[in-house]
């Protein structure tokens, strides 16, 4: 290799994968860049890695040295990357990738140039079976996490220490002094219903070898110091900080300290807002995005094999769940995730709440659909039986279509798109692996959604919506093959049967431990008259009941508000509310926001000549 290719930081492959010389002395006050051995082999491995960079087109193939440094490969297509994944020829964090001989690596960039021509692919070497690739995608139990705050050349990560602890871990967690309600851990927690904790990662000392800069692990915390500029950029300053790390605690790899390592870059680092590699335990985060509830799930989510939530065949277009857009909020938006990632984390897959329909199996379900909020609620008698996920099973096809009912309530109540609506999702790779969601529907009270060529044939499937009670369920029917080419099933109850022209409403609202923050109205959409409204109420945790004379034949909005935004159910007093027509349950509900519309019935169809 030409002397002046090494002045230039550029390596060939194997130099990097042997072994790296660690900072020399004369530098103790700042971490030096280690200085690889120079030398060839034919054939070296390393793990390859994928990475999903926020509001960046398209996916990078990278690969991991056993120290944790990882370089991207930059004579890959994203295209390639896409349809290997979907093929499982690449499994990211999984499959081995041969570099070639005369592969270089320039440090400097942090880029693997794999010298080979771009018609030519890379070659992969997998060790896992199906069988072992489906047992990545159930995620439970506890995982740790290390947050890295970065002093680098010239600049360095805005927040605190305990500043980002408190935002990744928050309230409840055993950090000293977290006070944040809304984080990382309380959001996973709530979302799983208990099954996934991320905790912080054990307290942990300085290397006695070591003699830089950088503090101890703290409350899953972290400073380290690297002698990199920004201007040098996220590829270069990535794999110092790694290299940091691994001095600084004498580890061969971050990857030992914690299951997840969440590096905090200064501000002007990076383009991107954050990316993250996919079945893996690196996430990087440009600055305060480090602290977005929002960013943190999605990147983490990308740690655990989740991939983007698209719509309109755009990346991110669902904003149902956190796949989807990041927000700049440190406490909200409040969401979970959508169908298809919701059945492939395997959290509710324990109970009858997640049933499977398909040609061969069970074709059609009739009855309450109820959200993933809702899983084994034993206070909510109205959805803890419910199926909250319907899985529709295409055999002859890549991809299957996942349902469920977008409850606007708990850890959920910030969804930004369909809410307290039944959304259907595509997804491939049976709901169990890395894939690309696509939302296609969001259906409301009276909506169908017909599936014209459902299993690569004539054979037809739908999805119709007959009710919709608040933020708690949907009654919807659910057929595959027996459908009527214009019409879903017939649902029950059957649509109400107007046999007078007036019939009575009730309203019936039992008030919070703040009567004063509730008020609602009743509203005739076919003329937008507001027939019945009531509060704010004075007395706590009472009983009020209004009713009206109205038109049978009407869509009806019933629209509650809160004035604080928590509802009327359940923090605060036991409130609820109840809809009735001619003294049958339409609506019944009480978890809500700021404020909650349900809609029901429909306006008379006009005669045409």
């Amino acid at each position: 290799m030409k002397a002046s290719l090494v002045l230039l930081q550029t390596y060939t492959i194997a130099s990097v994968l042997i072994s790296t010389v660690a900072a020399t002395e004369s530098n103790r006050n700042r971490h030096q860049k280690p200085t690889p051995y120079i030398g060839t082999k034919f054939g070296e491995k390393c793990k390859a890695l994928v990475a999903e960079k926020e509001y960046k087109d398209g996916l990078e193939l990278s690969c991991e040295t056993p120290n944790g440094e990882i370089y991207t490969v930059d004579d890959v297509s994203s295209e390639w990357v896409q349809s290997s994944m979907a093929t499982h020829e690449l499994i990211s964090g999984e499959t081995e990738l041969i570099v070639p001989l005369g592969a270089t690596v320039d440090r400097g960039k942090g880029k693997l140039h794999m010298n080979k021509g771009k018609e030519e692919t890379p070659e992969l070497l997998n060790s896992l079976d199906s069988d072992e690739r489906r047992n990545l995608n159930v995620v439970q139990g506890t995982r740790t996490v290390l947050i890295v705050r970065v002093v680098a050349y010239d600049e360095s990560t805005t927040r605190t220490m305990e500043e980002l602890a408190n935002s990744v871990f928050g309230a409840d967690s055993g950090v000293t002094g977290a006070d944040d309600e809304v984080n990382l851990r309380s959001q996973y927690l709530a979302c799983s219903h208990g099954k996934l904790t991320f905790a912080p990662t054990s307290e942990r000392g300085l290397a006695a070898s070591y003699y830089g800069e950088g503090s101890d692990i703290s409350n899953g915390a972290v400073t380290v110091h690297v002698n990199t500029s920004i201007a040098e950029g996220d590829d270069a300053m990535r794999n110092d900080i790694t290299d940091a790390l691994n001095d600084m605690f004498g580890v061969s790899s971050p990857a030992v300290l914690a299951d997840h390592v969440m590096y905090c870059l200064p501000p002007g680092t990076m383009s991107a807002i954050a990316y993250a590699y996919i079945n893996s335990w690196n996430s990087i985060y440009n600055d305060n995005w480090c602290t977005y509830v929002s960013a943190q799930m999605h990147e983490i989510g990308h740690n655990l094999n989740l991939a983007h939530s698209n719509e309109d065949e755009m990346a991110y277009n669902d904003q149902s769940g956190v796949m989807g857009f990041s927000y700049t909020e440190n406490d909200g938006p409040l969401m979970c995730f959508n169908a298809a990632k919701s059945w492939q984390l395997g959290w509710y897959s324990d109970t009858d709440q997640a049933i499977t329909l398909s040609l061969d199996g069970d074709r059609s379900y009739v009855g309450r659909l109820s959200g993933v909020v809702h899983y084994n609620d034993g206070n909510n008698p109205n959805s803890s039986s419910n199926p909250i996920l319907i899985k529709l099973n295409r055999e002859k096809r890549l991809t299957d279509f996942f349902i469920t009912f977008n409850a606007k309530t708990g850890p959920n109540s910030g969804t930004m798109e369909g809410a307290n609506e039944v959304l259907i999702v595509k997804s491939g790779d049976e709901g169990k692996g890395y894939y690309e969601s696509e939302l296609v529907a969001k259906l409301g009270v009276g909506d169908i959604y017909h599936f014209s060529r459902f299993d690569g044939s004539l054979i037809t499937a739908a999805v119709s919506v007959e009710r919709i009670a608040g933020s708690q369920f949907a009654e919807v029917s659910v057929c595959i093959g027996d459908c009527d080419a214009t019409h879903a099933p017939t649902l029950s109850p059957t649509p109400y049967n107007c046999l007078s022209e007036k019939v009575d409403f009730e309203v019936n609202i039992v008030t919070d431990n703040y009567p004063k923050e509730t008020t609602w109205e009743l509203v005739n959409k076919c003329n937008e008259e507001t027939i019945l409204s009531g509060g704010p109420y004075d007395d706590p945790l009472t009983s009020y009941s209004h009713s009206i004379l109205a038109d049978c034949q009407a869509e009806y909005a019933f629209i509650i508000h809160d004035a604080y935004g928590d509802g009327i159910c359940c923090n605060y007093g036991e409130g609820s509310y109840e809809v009735k027509r001619e003294d049958s349950s339409i609506l019944i509900g009480g978890k809500y926001g700021p404020s909650e519309e349900s809609k029901f019935g429909s306006c008379p169809s006009m005669a045409v000549p």
